[in-house]
């Protein structure tokens, strides 16, 4: 860690904190790397890994996915006493459906990460 400080540009830059919370917002290093002007989208890359950046973004993530589940679960749910068509529960058990693979996805991706 103390040769990733003493070479960072981004823990150097005076918006260090910005560019940290932009990326744990879900901003791409490209976009970063546009914004604060950086030579190359590589040093936020190596940034956030030597923080562990990608591991709180994936679990800030995470807490979104349960949530929008959560709220498709319970308009699945009361698909018989709720005024819903047939066309509004085929999209809430088709947006589940997405959001569990996107998971799977991102969980299979964090462990290849540690």
């Amino acid at each position: 860690m103390t040769r990733h400080l003493q070479h960072c540009r981004i823990c150097r830059h005076e918006a260090c904190a910005d560019i940290e919370r932009a990326f744990l917002n879900g901003a791409s290093p490209r976009e970063i790397e546009a914004v604060w002007k950086f030579a190359s989208y590589r040093a936020i890359y190596r940034h956030a890994h030597a923080r562990g950046l990608f591991l709180t973004r994936a679990e800030k993530f995470h807490g979104r996915i349960a949530n929008t589940v959560a709220a498709a679960a319970r308009i699945i749910e009361k698909v018989d006493s709720a005024r819903v068509t047939g066309r509004d529960v085929l999209a809430a058990v088709r947006i589940s459906m997405k959001i569990n693979a996107l998971e799977e996805k991102d969980r299979l991706t964090a462990r290849s990460q540690k």
